[in-house]
């Protein structure tokens, strides 16, 4: 992205200041490790128009919750690939027990996904959604003490939103509303991606979660009045 970039109005916070551009970030001093993790994880490169910059959503739902170690830890995880402790530490040259630590708190944030396999526990990154945006926004001690990771859920959406018009079919996004099952059993015409038994059939392994999107909005002050509560299968 063009660092002469013009400002933009993303931002419509009115706790935090998000950025779009390069011009948004508007000279203030910012984490380089916190860019580089959210471009890994993101799967974007420094200097592209897809980059991550400071202060944007990737930023913000990063910065408050990892210290610099942290960061650095994270950035030896791969994408969905299952590394041990013992591997990571290898491939850092950090002590195994300083970066059993960071990795446990790694995962408990919501910045890695963790597995035991064989009694090792072991350790991967995904995207960010879905994927570790989820998991750190239904963490409800982060976002209590830092609402920005909430607002940073939000923001991503708008930021990512309008790439994806147009190229998802129908019923194939990343996440959507699901009827219940029973009350659809009735119809004439049914398809299989509204069916929750389809999805669970599919999956070994699944979770059911707080709804992220109104835990989002109900930290920016806009609950809807739903219950967000179990709500979400993961």
């Amino acid at each position: 992205m063009n660092k002469k970039s013009e400002p933009t109005n993303f931002n419509k916070s009115r706790r935090f200041n998000f950025a779009l551009t390069w011009a948004d970030v508007n000279d203030r001093p910012y984490r380089q490790e916190i860019v580089d993790l959210a471009n890994k994880i993101g799967r974007t490169k420094a200097g592209t128009s897809r980059e991550v910059i400071p202060f944007g959503p990737e930023y913000y739902a990063l910065a408050p919750i990892l210290d610099p170690f942290q960061a650095k830890i994270a950035m030896y995880l791969e994408f969905r690939k299952k590394l041990s402790v013992k591997a990571v530490a290898a491939a850092a040259g950090e002590p195994h027990d300083q970066v059993t630590a960071a990795l446990e708190y790694i995962a408990w944030a919501g910045v890695a996904f963790v597995n035991t396999v064989d009694g090792v526990d072991l350790y991967w990154q995904d995207i960010f959604v879905p994927g570790h945006l989820e998991l750190i926004n239904n963490n409800k001690e982060l976002v209590a003490k830092h609402p920005e990771v909430a607002e940073a859920f939000y923001y991503f959406g708008g930021k990512k939103g309008p790439m994806a018009a147009g190229i998802m079919p129908i019923g194939s996004g990343p996440m959507r509303v699901l009827p219940i099952e029973r009350a659809i059993d009735g119809n004439s015409k049914k398809v299989t991606y509204e069916e929750v038994s389809h999805h669970l059939d599919q999956a070994s392994v699944f979770s059911v979660s707080d709804c992220s999107c109104r835990t989002s909005r109900e930290a920016m002050g806009e609950g809807c009045g739903h219950l967000k509560e179990e709500m979400c299968i993961q």
